[in-house]
């Protein structure tokens, strides 16, 4: 009998203004402080997009109308599951104003880092798929919107 793995969604959004990268400062379940773009789980219903917008609003404050774009899917393979990861990414030409109104209550602090601050730090970060996707980023690694499309049928008899 084959073995039964997890698959976990979850979505990212960069966010750039100037030469600076928003990161969230959070506390792991080992207790340990630790950096990561917003990003979080998919929740019940709810497309990549829907759920980068509300991580983005959760983690941040930052209620946007629209996302600039993908940066790419990134998957994260572990013995019992496999995390496959959405990064979007949105550009700001003035600092917005950080607000987190985190449910979770696991944002400790928010920071407008540059890549060669987060370099220095990157051994910190939640895992390597975060700053492999800043370089990304960086490298100028962008697709649109329309890379990927949703379905809805959630009212549908299929």
């Amino acid at each position: 009998m084959a073995k039964v793995f997890d698959f976990i969604a979850t979505v990212s959004v960069i966010v750039k203004c100037a030469d600076k990268y928003l990161l969230v400062e959070e506390i792991n379940s080992s207790k340990k402080h630790i950096f990561n773009t917003p990003a979080g789980h998919l929740e019940g219903h709810e497309s990549p997009y829907e759920g980068a917008l509300r991580e983005l609003y959760e983690e941040t404050g930052l209620k946007v109308n629209k996302l600039d774009g993908i940066v790419g899917f990134y998957s994260f393979l572990k013995q019992d599951y496999t995390i496959l990861r959405t990064c979007f990414y949105k550009e700001f030409k003035e600092f917005p104003e950080i607000h987190p109104c985190d449910p979770d209550n696991d944002i400790i602090a928010t920071h407008w880092l540059t890549l060669s601050e987060i370099e220095k730090i990157k051994t910190n970060m939640r895992s390597e798929m975060i700053y492999d996707s800043l370089i990304d980023f960086e490298n100028g690694v962008r697709f649109p919107l329309s890379l990927v499309k949703n379905y809805n049928h959630l009212h549908d008899d299929l």
